[in-house]
């Protein structure tokens, strides 16, 4: 459905249709209107509040015309909250923040209420005459000026009451504003379905009330249904989220809630993905069965987040159509003209399948078939098969060669058994590192000193051109080398711009394992980032020119490095002149001494020399920049304004220059991009990069709240770096304060 702006007399309008009765649903009005059931209801949401405004605080006993029908006032001590009220927490600071808005300016939104009489309990204070549907929070509020001595009891506060309005009714105007409000918590939605399904409510009319998707209704259900009290705890308390939650109901039964939930609490499963496929692991996908689906009369586990992704829930009855599949398959191959069958279940101890055992032969006689079963319950059909063992039997049998053979000549165990086995001992290996990156770090490292027997690493060849190295890695490498001496006869070295032994002799892989083990996990670091690094550069290959890959470029902007150059080492040297022509040492000249003539120095050496004696300390070619090829043929070429150097860049003079109006998310990630990327960007007297996590975003936040003149922001909501949505959103609050001329 297209995307349509609602005029203020069609939100008029809107809000009109609901007072009816019986009113439409929010369904039934988007579609009369082209717009969505979310856009119905947040039209009649404002409706409802400019109705509300015009109104005023406290209205008197005969309305004014502007004033809809049904909307009055009531005292404070004749209004009471409904039990029904499905959103049970209310934010103990945005209550606060209510009561000083309800302090000056009064309750402007009227409350939705209905006849107490009519609910299904009554209230114990007999005064009371009105239930409230929605707008208990500015109840609330009005009741903490009350209990402090700022206002009387009696308080009049506006309302509407809606007349009349069983339970279910009552559920579901609540439902509506809080819904459309985002004030409810998934708990708090699931909670009120369940309340609206008891009530006779479907899934889909839940869903057409509030203007959600059915499926999201159907899973907060689920919610209610498939959890057990620990968790939906968590998800109260929010120590769990909705997402996690989501998958405990589907995948995880009742019993293993709790330990489930002790694993999220250690910190087990990082994210849902990873909560998600632990505990499906042991599920078996409908994808596998042998039988036709129709067969299957249990209870399948959904997969909400792909339709096409289902599990069979009851495993006893998966298991016997399986096997039933399997031997009618058996039956069908003998009289295909198989000479035999023979299943081989991969989920029992001692039983695999290894193609080294068989050869392949249609023409075979002797020919039969396998049906493999793997760990998951899926079935591989392996047909026209012939044992190897068979054949060399039947070969030594036809040779004349019968009876014991001597154990010299023969083995009780084959290659293929020996191949198979290295296969699973790898698979063990590979998990165990994957699960061990310290461990790894070791792995590489041994790959990377010229071991690769069980390390399958290759290094790239480094051209003529690509060697140079660090003198920093190279010192550190050497410092651990003599550690490795055990495993080669001459010890090893770095040559080349590589590490290798010293001689042409096989290296003890062991006795290098041994070293890496004995190794504390700080030098198994250090060891490993000296030796990768030794493997790293902006390499010139066969075709060099100006300027670097993207990747190096990335990786450079990643270390600090762009903008930071002279601080790395990459300050003027007279080798850096070698190969420049005049032309371009001219264009050097200009960038080191703009208010300057050409010197007058006859030749090229003397250019350089001069170059050489003006530039400043922190002065670095062009060329030795990081940087794409057309930026640094460009930088090559340019002369720089006089003043200070372009690329010194005050953060905080860069954003307020920009404008707090105009400032959008991508501006505050390039403007906070130097401070938290550059190690060497000051912040007062500590660097950045002496921060913990948190620190750093205080600073970042401080020093965007001081550029942009703005009250401080506070870094407390700023959980993560990667939550500079959540900073924009400050930001932007801040914004349409100031538009209005009522920013704090």
């Amino acid at each position: 459905m297209g995307k349509q702006k609602l005029t203020p007399e069609q939100e008029r309008e809107i809000y009109d249709l609901r007072q009816a009765t019986p009113a439409p649903s929010f369904a039934e009005i988007g579609t009369r209107f082209g717009v969505d059931k979310s856009a119905a209801v947040r039209a009649y949401a404002r409706a409802e509040a400019a109705i509300a405004a015009k109104a005023g605080p406290s209205l008197p006993a005969q309305a004014p015309a502007v004033v809809p029908m049904g909307v009055s006032a009531a005292p404070h001590d004749r209004i009471a909250p409904s039990p029904l009220n499905p959103r049970q927490r209310i934010d103990e600071d945005e209550l606060t923040k209510l009561v000083d808005s309800v302090r000056i300016e009064g309750v402007l939104l009227p409350l939705l209420v209905r006849y107490a009489r009519q609910a299904f309990t009554q209230p114990t204070d007999p005064r009371v005459e009105y239930e409230i549907i929605a707008g208990e929070r500015r109840w609330q509020a009005t009741r903490r000026l009350i209990d402090a001595g700022e206002r009387p009891a009696d308080t009049p506060l506006p309302i509407r009451l809606i007349d009349p309005c069983d339970d279910a009714k009552l559920l579901e105007l609540a439902l509506t504003e809080n819904v459309a409000r985002k004030d409810m918590t998934p708990w708090e939605e699931a909670e009120a379905f369940e309340k609206l399904r008891k009530l006779g409510r479907s899934a889909a009319e839940i869903a057409a009330t509030v203007g959600m998707v059915k499926r999201t209704v159907e899973m907060r259900l689920r919610l209610v249904r498939d959890l057990d009290v620990a968790a939906k705890d968590a998800l109260r308390d929010g120590r769990i989220t909705v997402e996690a939650a989501n998958i405990l109901a589907a995948f995880c039964p009742l019993p293993s809630q709790s330990l489930a939930l002790d694993q999220i609490a250690k910190g087990s499963f990082p994210t849902t993905r990873d909560l998600k496929r632990y505990l499906t692991q042991s599920l078996i996908p409908t994808t596998v069965a042998f039988f036709p689906p129709a067969e299957y009369t249990g209870e399948l586990i959904a997969d909400e987040s792909d339709p096409n992704v289902a599990y069979f829930a009851d495993a006893k009855l998966f298991e016997k159509l399986q096997q039933k599949a399997i031997a009618e398959a058996e039956i069908k191959a003998r009289a295909k003209g198989y000479a035999w069958t023979r299943v081989i279940d991969g989920r029992k101890p001692g039983e695999y399948f290894s193609s080294w055992d068989w050869e392949t032969d249609k023409k075979d006689p002797a020919r039969g078939v396998v049906y493999e079963i793997k760990g998951n319950g899926l079935v591989v059909v392996h047909t026209d098969l012939v044992s190897k063992a068979e054949r060399t039997k039947q070969a030594a049998s036809a040779a004349g060669l019968t009876g014991d053979a001597p154990a010299e000549q023969s083995s009780s165990v084959t290659k293929g058994h020996y191949c198979h086995a290295r296969r699973r001992k790898t698979v063990a290996l590979q998990t165990a590192l994957s699960r061990s990156p310290v461990m790894a770090m070791r792995a590489a490292c041994l790959a990377l000193i010229g071991c690769g027997e069980n390390v399958r690493i290759r290094t790239e060849h480094l051209g003529a051109d690509d060697k140079a190295w660090s003198q920093d890695v190279e010192d550190t490498i050497a410092h651990y080398l003599p550690r490795f001496a055990d495993a080669a006869k001459k010890g090893f070295e770095i040559a080349a711009g590589d590490v290798r032994r010293k001689d042409w002799g096989e290296a003890d892989n062991g006795a290098a394992w041994g070293a890496l083990a004995a190794m504390t996990d700080a030098e198994v670091g250090e060891f490993f980032a000296a030796l990768v690094a030794l493997r790293v550069g902006s390499f010139a290959t066969y075709s060099p020119e100006a300027g670097d890959r993207p990747a190096v470029v990335g990786m450079a902007r990643s270390l600090g490095l762009i903008g930071a150059e002279e601080a790395h080492g990459l300050t003027l040297l007279p080798e850096d002149l070698d190969g420049l022509r005049k032309p371009a040492l001219l264009d050097v000249w200009a960038q080191v001494s703009p208010n300057s003539d050409a010197p007058d120095v006859g030749g090229i050496k003397g250019l350089r020399e001069d170059i050489v004696c003006q530039a400043p300390p922190t002065y670095v070619l062009p060329s030795l920049r990081f940087g794409l090829k057309a930026e640094i043929e460009a930088a090559l070429k340019a002369t720089p304004p006089a003043g200070p150097d372009p690329r010194q860049i005050d953060l905080e003079e860069a954003i307020a220059a920009k404008g707090v109006r105009d400032i959008s998310l991508e501006t505050i990630v390039a403007a906070l991009a130097p401070v938290i990327d550059n190690p060497f960007a000051p912040t007062g007297e500590t660097p950045l990069f002496e921060l913990v996590p948190e620190a750093r975003i205080e600073a970042a936040a401080g020093t965007l709240a001081r550029a942009f003149g703005l009250p401080s922001i506070t870094p407390d909501v700023l959980l993560t770096i990667e939550d500079l949505d959540h900073l924009a959103l400050v930001l932007e609050n801040h914004r349409a304060a100031l538009a209005t001329g009522e920013a704090a």
